[in-house]
């Protein structure tokens, strides 16, 4: 969850996909609304594959994101004010470089696999784990329990929700697809 589950709330599902520019204004227009202060705001990481290309990517490094996105969800950090799985996604969704660039866009255009762990790796120390914590979250993303994760998350978005475009955001019973403007999430 974005903030600590709280029962006196709804639960909303968000499904994104890290390189997803649409996931990303969605996310942005969550944030003004305050959609997540009056949600228990979760998410599904859903890489989109590339139909044209097995075993690849609409956005090249997705899946890697996605990993490290699961393998932070089962090594939590501490006592942080926000999840640590939502405060990467809001840097990949919100931050630019130096240069101005966001890293959304170096993440998908820039960056290869290394460089975007290596990235990801730089902010989990600067938000808190130390360098044996980032050293397990590295192998855990690696590991068949987060393939599995995914594999899941695959199942969930494809055959238990079926989503049609992502983003997509459910909440208060009902499923909303694309881009949700900023009014229908107050």
């Amino acid at each position: 969850y974005y903030h600590k589950y709280d029962s006196s709330k709804s639960t909303a599902i968000e499904i994104l996909d890290p390189g997803c520019s649409v996931c990303a204004r969605l996310f942005k227009n969550i944030k003004e609304s305050g959609f997540e202060d009056k949600y228990n705001l979760a998410y599904i990481s859903y890489p989109i594959k590339n139909p044209y290309s097995a075993g690849k990517y609409k956005f090249t490094n997705s899946y890697t994101a996605t990993r490290y996105l699961e393998s932070i969800k089962l090594n939590p950090l501490e006592n942080a004010t926000a999840a640590a799985d939502w405060q990467i996604i809001e840097k990949i969704f919100t931050e630019k470089d130096s240069n101005g660039i966001s890293y959304q866009s170096r993440i998908n255009n820039d960056l290869d696999q290394a460089g975007t762990t290596e990235l990801i790796e730089g902010w989990l120390k600067n938000i808190g784990y130390s360098d044996a914590q980032i050293a397990q979250i590295k192998t855990t993303a690696d590991s068949q329990a987060v393939v599995d994760a995914i594999d899941r998350s695959y199942s969930i978005v494809e055959k238990d929700i079926n989503t049609l475009k992502i983003p997509t955001i459910v909440f208060g019973g009902k499923r909303l697809e694309g881009l949700v403007e900023v009014n229908s999430l107050k």
